[in-house]
This record gives structure tokens, sequence and C-alpha cells, in this order.
């Protein structure tokens, strides 16, 4: 491995002395900005993949209340069957 030595600071350049309270204040903009602009797009993005869940989303007033109409008739059907049954058996004797 090979060491290297950092350059010399050229003698007409003049030193760096930092940033102004103005570029700072831009710097921090900037980032909050890019944050908001994320924020904003992974909502976006939230928002459109729970549109397409089956349940979940937009078509959850359908999908999901023609299901549970089918699995309530279904509960209705047997719980009248288990009630009249009884009545059914009695009238044959």
């Amino acid at each position: 491995m090979k060491l290297t030595r950092t350059p010399e600071p050229r003698p007409d350049a003049t030193p760096w002395r930092g940033y102004t309270l103005d570029e700072i204040r831009y710097q921090r903009v900037l980032a909050l900005a890019s944050i908001e602009i994320e924020k904003q797009a992974m909502a976006a993005s939230a928002s459109n993949a729970k549109e397409q869940l089956p349940f979940v989303g937009e078509n959850r007033g359908r999908g999901l209340m023609k299901i549970l109409t089918y699995i309530e008739y279904g509960v209705i059907a047997v719980k009248l069957w288990k009630r009249f049954r009884s009545i059914f058996k009695k009238s044959r004797r």
C-alpha cells in the first residue's frame, strides 16, 4: 500500500472561510424541499398500491360486499336449515 501525501496548498489561493449564513439557509431549504418531495412521492406510491389491492382500495365496496353477501347468505341458509330441520323431521313421522 502506497501512502500519498496531500498536496500542498497553492500560495496564491485564498484560504476557504466556510459557508455564509445565506448559503447555509439555502442548503437547508433545498434539503427540506427534497424531503417533502420524497414524502409526496411515497404517499402517492402508497395510495396507488392501496387502490390496486383487492379488498382495500376503491373496489372494496363492490368486491368485498359481494363476497360478504355470499358468505352471509350461506350462514343464514345454514342457520335456517338447522332451525327448520327439526320441524321437517317431525312432519315426516
